[in-house]
Formats: C-alpha cells, structure tokens, sequence
C-alpha cells in the first residue's frame, strides 16, 4: 500500500513539476493566460495539494494501525 501511495505522491509532484515548467515557458514566449485560466490553474494545484496531504494521512493512520493493532470496525 505504501508502494502504491508512493508512486501516487511522485506522479503527482512530477506533474505538477512538468506544469509549473510548461507555465514559465509559456509566459517567457508571450502566452498571455486569462483571469478564468489562472485561476482555474490555481484551484487545481490547491486540489493536488491536498491530494498529496490526504495521501499522507492515509499512509500515517495505516502506519498507526498497523503499529498499534488497531482494528477498524
């Protein structure tokens, strides 16, 4: 499971890597973004964000768990 968290957390940091890349590329060629398009990139990155923070509190409860033996109902 941790395996699988872990290949989760680096596709999403690898991709939002690639984006914030493309991003900078972008605004040195001139691509001018609209209001709506950052701002749509903005709500995107905090979802990320907080897939990755949920993903680690997963991996911490089942670490928990799995240390302290408790059995979920």
């Amino acid at each position: 499971m941790q395996f699988l968290a872990g290949i989760m957390i680096g596709l999403i940091l690898s991709g939002s890597i690639g984006m914030a890349a493309s991003a900078k590329e972008g605004d040195r060629t001139g691509f001018n973004r609209t209001h709506q398009e950052k701002r749509y990139d903005y709500f995107r990155e905090r979802q990320q964000q907080q897939d990755v923070q949920n993903l680690y509190r997963q991996q911490q409860k089942e670490k928990a768990d799995r240390t302290y033996r408790h059995q979920s109902c």
